[in-house]
């Protein structure tokens, strides 16, 4: 991406991303604190996305505004890059789901 690009960017959110308060393995559950670490990450974090060309899409991760992992009353660029690419269909069109791709010959 240059950075004069004036797309449109996506921008993704998770505030609805439960995370217990205290963590406990009450139940019985070896991974609660590791779910709970997991969701504050998520909860934590912006994904600002871009659609290059049909069918391409590059996205950046932010950490939100005191947050886990930021501290800071600013956001942060997590530094975290990523690409979805979605796949063709055998009739020349894009996939919408993964059971519907062309997977070739």
């Amino acid at each position: 991406m240059n950075g004069g690009n004036t797309k449109n960017v996506w921008v993704l959110e998770y505030p609805d991303v439960q995370v217990n308060d205290q963590s406990t393995d009450a139940n019985g559950n070896p991974m609660a604190n590791l779910q709970d670490a997991y969701a504050r990450l998520v909860q934590g974090s912006r994904d600002e996305v871009r659609l290059v060309e049909p069918g391409l899409v590059f996205g950046k991760l932010f950490r939100r505004p005191n947050s886990y992992l930021n501290p800071l009353p600013v956001g942060v660029d997590s530094g975290i890059k990523f690409a979805l690419i979605q796949t063709c269909n055998e009739n020349g069109g894009y996939a919408w789901s993964g059971n519907s791709r062309d997977l070739g010959s």
